[in-house]
């Protein structure tokens, strides 16, 4: 069924980026992954680590901390435009996105 979700669903990319094992990281990684988004890849770039990363995903290359914090940057198609440096402002991007593909999913049954 996942498999299914990522081929007739937008793809939801979160990129951190942060210094790791710290606090913050393990937070920020910890809260992704309890929240349920079917079509969601998380992708950890650590500080310094981003030519690596880049190698197997190239559309995080650019990505960086803000601040010195963990970042995630929301990313939708490999379209990243929104950026938080919170756990709290992280869980309502994912929320706000999957309370819209139910609402699409509600709809593509209604309309049949």
């Amino acid at each position: 069924m996942a498999a299914l979700d990522f081929i007739t669903k937008p793809s939801h990319e979160v990129v951190v980026t942060a210094t790791p094992d710290t606090e913050e990281t393990r937070e920020i990684l910890k809260a992704l992954g309890e929240r349920s988004l079917p079509s969601k890849v998380v992708l950890f770039v650590p500080d310094g680590g981003a030519l690596e990363v880049a190698e197997v995903a190239s559309y995080a290359e650019e990505y960086q901390g803000i601040g010195g914090k963990a970042t995630a940057y929301h990313c939708v198609n490999f379209n990243c435009q929104l950026l938080v440096t919170s756990v709290s402002q992280m869980i309502k991007l994912l929320e706000r996105s999957c309370a819209c593909e139910v609402l699409e999913a509600e709809i593509a049954v209604r309309d049949g």
